[in-house]
């Protein structure tokens, strides 16, 4: 006998968003923001990421970046605390990104509750918005009408969501713009 349940896809982000685990708060040895997670997921996807990151900041403009499936905007935070490979760069920069490098970044979410609260961690950055908007009919016409990204970045599986259709059509749209993909 098999169950069929009639959820929608986000419901369980509303009541995660309800408890408090998309907050702005520390990590310890249980909950979203588990050690674990922090030491080991969070730091392979800076490595993962670092040479990309890397190639886009070194002429020292600005950077925009468009984030798919931002959630509460963990991205952004992920993304402006990447170490130099070389700890000798370091002592001028702690991290490769800083925030006042950030021209702008948009978070692209399926869920409201999600992406209130992240209009909430991060309301004192004017260059931060989050926006509502469902991926799987690919980018929404904010980002279409948009001059390209410099950064089109996706973290923590956001993108596992889509099937493989709605993936290639998202990725399509991304390439012609000439967006460099994370």
């Amino acid at each position: 006998m098999s169950i069929k349940l009639n959820v929608g896809r986000s419901e369980f982000y509303d009541k995660a968003v309800s408890l408090g685990f998309y907050g702005n708060d520390e990590s310890g040895l249980t909950g979203k923001k588990d050690n674990v997670r922090k030491f080991w997921e969070e730091m392979s996807m800076k490595v993962y990421c670092r040479g990309l990151v890397e190639k886009i900041v070194k002429g020292g403009k600005k950077i925009s970046i468009l984030d798919l499936g931002s959630g509460s905007g963990e991205g952004y935070k992920l993304l402006t605390q990447i170490p130099p490979a070389d700890p000798k760069d370091s002592v001028e920069n702690d991290f490769l990104l800083t925030k006042s490098g950030i021209k702008e970044y948009l978070g692209i979410e399926v869920n409201k509750a999600m992406a209130e609260q992240g209009r909430l961690n991060y309301k004192r950055y004017p260059n931060v918005k989050f926006k509502e908007a469902d991926l799987t009919e690919g980018l929404p016409k904010i980002v279409l009408d948009h001059e390209p990204y410099d950064m089109y970045f996706s973290s923590f599986s956001s993108l596992s969501h889509l099937d493989q259709n709605q993936l290639e059509k998202l990725l399509s749209q991304i390439f012609t713009m000439q967006g460099k993909a994370l």
